[in-house]
């Protein structure tokens, strides 16, 4: 699998790559080597569900190809994301996966207490902290929030970050080679 990936990857991103004119500015390239990069690993990978919910979002915030002179005709339009935009992103996300509680510890305990038995207040304490553990993973899987907690679901997970390994170790080599 692993030579398949990196065969697909590098077949598609070394042309997009070389078509990039020279004469785009330097957040331009960013955008466009950003862009391809991203396509290469939707491209890469065969039936999962992630790099179909990838490719499905970078279609939705794309702009057209125009913008960028020179960049890839393997890609039709390319990834609008601007970094502030990210940051609010990921700003909102750890707010809702890791809201600030005020409430002081000792007043939970009396009050998970009054809710049952110590042993009770223990599993209901770490199904909480699973259940919000899950939801953080499923935002960091492309397409996770329409997906059930289930093995597929962890399947998918561990196959995202096994490409997402491989893409940095195929980029790390390229870097070394250039």
């Amino acid at each position: 699998m692993q030579e398949i990936f990196a065969r697909k990857y590098v077949n598609y991103l070394v042309p997009a790559l070389a078509k990039i004119s020279k004469e785009s500015n330097h957040e331009e390239i960013e955008k466009i080597v950003r862009y391809e990069a991203d396509m290469a690993l939707v491209l890469s990978p065969e039936g999962c569900a992630w790099s179909h919910a990838l490719k499905h979002k970078l279609q939705l915030n794309v702009i057209n190809v125009d913008t960028f002179p020179g960049s890839s005709n393997q890609a039709q339009k390319h990834l609008k994301m601007e970094d502030d935009q990210n940051a609010k992103l990921l700003k909102k996300i750890s707010a809702n996966v890791f809201p600030n509680d005020d409430k002081p510890k000792r007043f939970e305990t009396r009050e998970m207490q009054a809710a049952g038995t110590k042993e009770e207040v223990e599993i209901e304490s770490e199904e909480k902290e699973m259940s919000r553990k899950l939801t953080y993973i499923r935002t960091l899987l492309p397409g996770g929030s329409e997906m059930v907690v289930n093995d597929l679901m962890l399947s998918e997970l561990g196959s995202y970050i096994f490409c997402l390994e491989l893409q940095v170790n195929i980029l790390r080599s390229m870097v070394q080679i250039i």
